[in-house]
Parts: structure tokens; C-alpha cells; sequence
């Protein structure tokens, strides 16, 4: 009977985040891969017993977070299309059900042919800026890690081959020579004599910058805003956040509230950062908790607001959890660094930035500001229905403005417990109540709002309210001020 209702509940708590379970799916088939930063580049190509490159075509198909190399034993024994190769290699980097080490009997009956390529593959995370390249010479494949800078040669006959690679970026004929602050790809095209004639530089997603080094052109600060996204729901949970930063909104988790964000703040260029991690880093700790916890909530009288019932709210902090949502986040705030330079010696400004985050993702934030601090110029925290939010701590008068929005637990005549957001019980960002109340403070769901219950009064779709109810010169105004 106990073993039934177990299950029971962790079928209840499933139930209630289907719509996250829908959203991941979708979006895990629709991942844009050229519109994504990381720490080291993937390059493919073919080439011939000369090195010559066939057709001169080079594939530079996305950037991870894992260096992802052939075992060293299959090194000129592999001979697959290289469409495969770039797929299997990509989907090793995103979905822990490709590792190698996944001896699931369905895993071996029904991906026979993918499980075949990923076996050759070794996968690491990346500790620093660079590139792996795999080629292909007559059908047989390797792989080597590179620097950042990889760089070719085009000889009279229109002839590419690769030359090395390099932490530095060296043109003598464009005066350019200084070290690295991304990846890029720079040709040297070749006399009748083989010397070197003229060079050309591109960044790592095709663009051409050579006549803007020239130029001696520079980056100008501008606006900057990143969005971080929270749990990701069930069918996703041991997916953690990937460190990756991406120009869209790969996981169709903000339900159109990034487009208001990105509409009253007008930002140059807008950044999604992933801060899902499993249920075990929350407050919960396990699917058994958190449904337990729904189910007592929803077995309390509507108006039920006495402080014995939100104890039926799983409260207790888990302080590991939250350090290891933390820690993660540095990797997205060295990937920042990276994604926002896109030129050499540009000098270093200070872009001025605004976040958001939301459940989850406040944790991964923390450990993104203090990596990105000293770079840029911090304007607004956005900060939205932060789970375990009492935990970790951050200097926020670094901002010019900090806001917090969610549920009113804790504070004189709290909503009854059913309206109150169970998914992660609200209590103040560590920090904030040491703002003036023009700079910062919490921002609550008003008295009169429709979606107030254990899992509607967490999820994104429920702060729209936030652009329609707010004004300007009103605590928790989003605009310009």
C-alpha cells in the first residue's frame, strides 16, 4: 500500500509540471547551433594524403562546453560520413543518455548505429579557451584539441590546407598582432614563391573582420541583458545547465516575457543562459518530497492561513544544492566573457548589463556576476520566484536597482497556504532588505491575481503582471528610469 502511494504522488507531482516536460522536448530537437557561445570550437573538414582540404570546405557547426575527442586507439580507423560524426558528437555533448557508459538494454537495441560512433568518442569539460578539429584524410577520421586560433593556408592554385594553431592572432600585413580573446580562423594566402601575400580574419561564426582591423575599429559599451532560466521540469532532470549562452530562447521556457524584458530595456544584443539542474540541488531534494508537499497543500482548506499549515511547505534550505547551481554558473559567466569580445584588440569597455533570472537559475546568477563583476556595468537584478533564495549572498548595491517578485510567504497577513508558491517557498534574497526602497526591495503577486497556487504562482507564465500592473516610478517598474 505505501509503495502505491508513492507512486501515486510522484505521478501527481509529473502531472503538474507537464507543460515544462512539453516545452524541453520541442525545443532539445530545435537546439540553433549558430547562434550559440562556448569554450571550445569544433572544426571538420576533409582533406587528401597532401592536405589538401576538399573543396576547400571547412564545417565550424557549433560550440560546446566539452572537449570531445576520437579514443586515441580509433585514431585513422573510423570511417563514417562526416554528417554523423558532427551530429553524434553533438549529441554526446547535450544528452547524458548518449554516454558511453549507458549499458541500457533499450539503448543498445534501438541506437545500434549511434551507439557505434559514441563508443569512439571521450568527452571532458572544458577548463579553457580552445578548439578540437576533427579531419578526415582519405575517409578515415581523427581528432587533436587546438588553441583558438587555427590558422590556414590558400596557395595560386586556390589550394586550403591547415597550417597550426595558436593563442595569438598574428597578420603581419594587417599590423595585427596580440593575443587571443576568442576564436577565429585566419587565412594566409600564398604567392607564386610561397610567401605570404595577404591575410583574412574571421570570427569563429563566419564573419569577415579583416577590414575592420584595418581600420583599427574598436567595441563601443552598449546594452546588454541575460536572461536565466530555472528547472526545466521531470523529463529533464538529470540535464543540467550546459554553461552555454545562446541569442534565443532555445528551450521555449519564457513564454514571450523575455520579448517584454527585451521591449522596455532595449538591449543591443540579448543572452539566454541555462540554469536548470536536478530536482536534487532544490529544497526538495527528491520527486517523493515534492509531491508529498503538493498533496498536503492541496488537502488544505482554501483559506487556511495559520502559521502551523505552511509548515506543510518544504522550506529547509539545501546549501549544497545551491553551491553547486552556483559554481556552475561561473563557467556561463567565463562564456560571457568570450561571447561579448568578437574582435582582437578591441580595448576592454565596460557593457552595461541587466538579468534576469528565474527559480533555479538565481543560484546559477550568483556565480555568474562574480565572474563577469569587474567587466561590465551592473544596472538592474530581475530576480523571479528564487528558490532557496536565503541562501548564497551578493553586494547588491553593486546594481542600480534590485527587484524581487513572487509570493508573500513570511510576511504580515501572508496569502492563505494554497495560494502561496510551493515549488520554491519564498523568502527574501539574502541582502535586499539593506536597499533603500527606491533602489531595490520585493515585489509581491497582487491581492487580486487568478493564477495563486502551489505551482501557478512559481512558473514564468504567471509574471506578466509585472509590465501590466507596474508603473512607472513604482517598486519593480521594468524600464528605464
Amino acid at each position: 500500500m505505501k509503495t502505491a502511494f508513492s507512486i501515486l504522488v510522484c505521478f501527481l507531482s509529473a502531472l503538474v509540471l507537464r507543460g515544462q516536460i512539453t516545452v524541453s522536448r520541442e525545443a532539445k530537437n530545435k537546439r540553433p547551433f549558430d547562434d550559440t557561445s562556448g569554450l571550445t570550437a569544433y572544426y571538420f573538414w576533409q582533406e587528401n594524403e597532401n592536405g589538401a582540404i576538399d573543396s576547400g570546405k571547412i564545417n565550424q557547426p557549433y560550440l560546446q562546453n566539452f572537449v570531445i575527442n576520437l579514443h586515441v586507439s580509433h585514431q585513422y580507423y573510423v570511417l563514417w560520413e562526416q554528417e554523423r560524426l558532427i551530429t553524434m558528437t553533438n549529441k554526446l555533448a547535450h544528452n547524458p543518455k548518449w554516454s558511453p557508459e549507458n549499458c541500457s538494454p533499450f539503448y543498445r537495441l534501438f541506437h545500434a548505429k549511434e551507439r557505434r560512433v559514441i563508443s569512439k568518442l571521450r568527452s571532458e569539460n572544458s577548463t579553457k579557451v580552445g578548439s578540437v578539429v576533427f579531419r578526415s584524410i582519405n575517409g578515415k577520421w581523427e581528432s587533436a584539441e587546438q588553441q583558438s586560433v587555427l590558422y590556414f593556408t590558400v596557395d595560386a592554385n586556390k589550394t586550403v590546407r591547415f597550417s597550426h594553431s595558436s593563442d595569438s592572432l598574428i597578420a603581419p600585413d594587417l599590423n595585427l598582432v596580440c593575443a587571443s580573446n576568442g576564436h577565429y580562423k585566419i587565412l594566409r594566402y600564398l604567392s607564386a614563391t610561397g610567401q605570404v601575400d595577404s591575410s583574412d580574419v574571421f570570427t569563429y561564426n563566419g564573419k569577415n573582420i579583416t577590414q575592420s582591423i584595418r581600420q583599427q575599429t574598436s567595441n563601443e559599451p552598449v546594452r546588454l541583458l541575460l536572461l536565466i532560466n530555472g528547472y526545466r521540469g521531470p523529463k529533464t532532470n538529470n540535464d543540467p545547465g550546459d554553461g552555454l549562452l545562446t541569442q534565443k530562447d532555445r528551450f521555449y521556457y519564457w513564454f514571450k516575457i523575455d520579448n517584454r524584458f527585451q521591449e522596455l530595456l532595449n538591449p543591443a544584443m540579448t543572452y539566454y543562459a541555462d540554469g536548470s539542474f536536478p530536482i536534487s540541488t532544490s529544497n526538495h531534494r527528491n520527486r517523493l518530497r515534492f509531491g508529498m508537499s503538493w498533496l498536503r497543500t492541496k488537502l488544505t482548506p482554501k483559506k487556511q492561513a495559520s502559521k502551523r499549515v505552511y509548515k506543510r511547505l518544504t522550506e529547509k534550505p539545501n546549501p549544497t544544492g545551491f553551491d553547486e547551481r552556483k559554481q556552475a554558473g561561473k563557467l556561463a559567466g567565463e562564456v560571457f566573457l568570450q561571447a561579448r569580445a568578437q574582435f582582437p584588440f578591441s580595448p576592454q569597455v565596460k557593457d552595461t548589463l541587466d538579468i534576469v533570472s528565474h527559480s533555479m537559475g538565481y543560484a546559477y546568477s550568483l556565480g555568474f556576476l562574480e565572474v563577469v563583476e569587474p567587466y561590465v556595468v551592473l544596472r538592474t537584478a530581475y530576480i523571479i520566484a528564487p528558490e532557496n533564495a536565503s541562501q548564497g549572498a551578493y553586494d547588491w548595491a553593486k546594481f542600480q536597482h534590485v527587484w524581487q517578485y513572487g509570493s508573500n510567504l513570511g510576511e504580515p497577513n501572508a496569502d492563505p497556504l494554497r495560494e502561496q508558491d510551493g515549488i520554491a517557498p519564498q523568502v527574501a534574497v539574502k541582502g535586499i532588505e539593506n536597499l533603500s526602497p527606491e533602489k531595490g526591495g520585493r515585489v509581491f503577486l497582487p491581492d487580486d491575481w487568478p493564477h495563486k497556487n502551489f505551482v501557478d504562482s512559481h512558473m514564468i507564465y504567471s509574471f506578466d503582471w509585472i509590465f501590466d500592473r507596474i508603473g512607472k516610478g513604482q517598486p519593480g517598474y521594468v524600464g528605464n528610469y
